[in-house]
């Protein structure tokens, strides 16, 4: 083998394993963008997730207290305000408020 062969053989090489470890950087590097992509598709999606219970679990909490409210006027009305089932009433609807925040409208 010349020595022009050797110089050819030993660049190729060169080439070829430059080329190789560049190629292994870029698939390393592009796994790495589409995996924080795929993280903050799912991060967005668990936030909505979260957005929608909570939505539920408020429409459930206002339906109660206003069907609550609306026994205890019926009851204010049709039987008076000592009977038991008003003073339940009343306290339930307490609790259900919570005074600790101002409503938000």
């Amino acid at each position: 083998m010349s020595h022009s062969e050797l110089v050819y053989a030993v660049l190729g090489m060169g080439i070829s394993a430059v080329s190789f470890g560049l190629g292994i950087f870029l698939t390393a590097w592009f796994a790495k963008q589409s995996g924080a992509l795929a993280l903050k598709g799912v991060e967005r999606q668990l936030a909505l997730s979260v957005a929608l219970k909570v939505a539920e679990f408020r429409q459930q909490w206002i339906n109660t207290l206003r069907d609550s409210m609306a026994e205890l006027q019926a009851l204010a009305v049709t039987e008076g305000f000592e009977t038991p089932e008003f003073h339940r009433l009343g306290l339930k609807i307490d609790l259900l408020m919570n005074r600790k925040r101002p409503p938000v409208f």
